[in-house]
């Protein structure tokens, strides 16, 4: 565990490398980097500051924007193929569309 004072850009560069040589997303790894950056910044403005330097985190080029929107028709036509298929399909369909998550989200979903 390190002190704040010791965290560096280096150091925040080097994390950047090990967490691609993991196979991490890029995406994944900014949500990290942006969580890091928040607690610098959250303790640079306490009073008194917690700490004096912020070390620059460079965030890294993501390429995962969605695409692909449904037009009202299109829409209505994919419920009601999905509604012959079953409620849980037509469920699934549903959160998609109202939060615009991935398959793999809600594939993961689970009801208890």
């Amino acid at each position: 565990m390190l002190r704040a004072v010791e965290v560096s850009s280096l150091l925040v560069a080097r994390y950047i490398d090990s967490r691609q040589q993991e196979r991490a997303a890029n995406a994944t790894i900014n949500r990290e980097l942006a969580a890091l950056k928040r607690m610098f910044n959250l303790a640079r403005r306490a009073t008194p500051p917690r700490v004096n330097n912020v070390p620059y985190i460079a965030m890294l080029k993501e390429n995962n924007v969605r695409t692909g929107f449904l037009e009202a028709k299109q829409h209505d036509r994919l419920v009601a193929e999905c509604g012959m298929a079953g409620l849980s399909l037509r469920s699934i369909f549903e959160v998609a569309c109202t939060y615009g998550w991935r398959h793999e989200e809600l594939l993961a979903l689970r009801v208890r």
